[in-house]
């Protein structure tokens, strides 16, 4: 599989949040990194179809998808993560199985509880979610972009809010799907991303000023293009 952003740009009136931008991504694991207001999420947000470019378009293998069919593939986590906190945790994953596609079934439920426990949050899964505090609900928000086996998972500051140990779980995640998805992970947390991002795509100012594979540490390539 094959995502591509072909000339793709979004501005605001006056102000250009993302510069024309061309990217091939496939299967493997992908850094983007760069400082606050560089674009990162805009363009997370125009990639998962929450957002229109204001120029280009995103393609599937080539094609431009229809709407409800590209929605099918995609797992994301904003960086700002909502729930219905009358809901409990368990309620809400349901919830988000069900506008994905998923059945009802003893399949989506063992899903459900094997990361639930993963993610440490099998004590808090029926309690309401008004009660959860901000890592459970990232925790909670790490799952929802999981559940069912997407080929395009985008992951916006995931690990803000998790103690080391749950970082460690979350990245064993991620190192079991590389094979077969696409992942884009954003991230300030540059330790996170040393050892299992593939490539590091560095933004700033709304423009794409490096795509490089990942043979040395993220901190060393972060400071040479924005000290």
């Amino acid at each position: 599989m094959e995502i591509r952003m072909s000339g793709v740009s979004k501005s605001y009136g006056k102000k250009q949040a993302l510069e024309p931008l061309t990217l091939s991504l496939s299967p493997g694991i992908y850094a983007l990194l760069g400082p606050n207001g560089a674009g990162k999420s805009t363009m997370m947000n125009i990639l998962a179809g929450v957002l229109a470019p204001t120029t280009g378009g995103v393609y599937l293998d080539r094609r431009l998808p229809a709407k409800r069919d590209y929605a099918r593939i995609i797992g994301y986590l904003p960086q700002r993560f909502g729930c219905y906190d009358a809901f409990t945790g368990r309620d809400m994953l349901y919830y988000f199985a069900a506008a994905k596609g998923m059945p009802r079934n003893g399949e989506t439920r063992k899903q459900i509880e094997d990361f639930v426990r993963l993610m440490e949050l099998e004590d808090e899964i029926d309690r309401k979610i008004s009660g959860y505090s901000g890592g459970m609900r990232q925790r909670l928000g790490i799952i929802q972009a999981f559940l069912g086996d997407p080929s395009l998972l985008l992951l916006d500051e995931p690990t803000a809010g998790l103690d080391p140990k749950q970082r460690l779980y979350f990245r064993e995640m991620l190192e079991r799907k590389k094979e077969n998805q696409i992942i884009l992970l954003s991230t300030h947390i540059l330790s996170d991303v040393d050892e299992i991002a593939d490539v590091l795509l560095l933004l700033k100012e709304g423009r794409l000023v490096c795509r490089i594979r990942n043979d040395e540490q993220a901190e060393r390539v972060y400071a040479r293009y924005f000290g």
